[in-house]
């Protein structure tokens, strides 16, 4: 019995080392990414994207609630828009395009000044706005970072997530987020 018990002691101590020095690395990642410059010299193309998703707030959300009302889905308060520069069309998962071919030129204007090639953008109800600006994932750690600009909305973060941010314009705030792609 003793030893049952002195094997499931060390397992428990093994479990915890392992957790402590993958958080320590977790951090030692979030401490290394740094906030691109290219992307705080790019916030005119960025506010011209918001600023054309706002001005076009119904027409978008007229748009994207009567695709998923066609596809058996109820409306949503929010909703991503995907640009593939490949294809350059604002389209799904399913191959649903997701802006209206009256405006879609307009945006793509826009993404293709972005030599990173932008992805896309969220639009809220409310008009807030987030653009993803980037990320990276380490596959030998799993450990993933995640960029994007966010206009007039506030976060409520856990303290336990790794996030920094920074003003980089009134209304703008640029966050970093990093976590483990994958749990246990």
């Amino acid at each position: 019995m003793k030893s049952l018990v002195l094997y499931f002691s060390i397992f428990i101590i093994l479990i915890s080392c392992k957790e402590v020095n993958d958080k320590r690395a977790l951090e030692t990642f979030f401490h290394q990414e740094k906030f691109d410059t290219q992307v705080m010299q790019n916030l005119n193309v960025y506010d011209s994207i918001k600023d054309l998703g706002v001005l076009y707030i119904d027409t978008l959300f007229k748009f994207r609630d009567n695709l998923n009302v066609a596809n058996g889905q109820s409306t949503e308060n929010m909703y991503d828009f995907y640009y593939q520069p490949m294809t350059k069309e604002f389209v799904d998962n399913d191959r649903n395009y997701t802006v209206p071919a009256t405006l879609a030129p307009k945006f793509m204007r826009l993404f293709e000044q972005l030599a990173h090639q932008n992805t896309g953008f969220t639009l809220l109800n409310d008009s807030s706005f987030e653009i993803p600006v980037g990320g990276f994932y380490d596959q030998k750690t799993d450990f993933e970072s995640g960029h994007k600009l966010v206009w007039k909305q506030k976060y409520q973060w856990n303290p336990d997530d790794l996030i920094k941010d920074t003003v980089i314009a009134p209304g703008w705030t640029y966050y970093i987020s990093v976590d483990r792609r994958h749990r246990d």
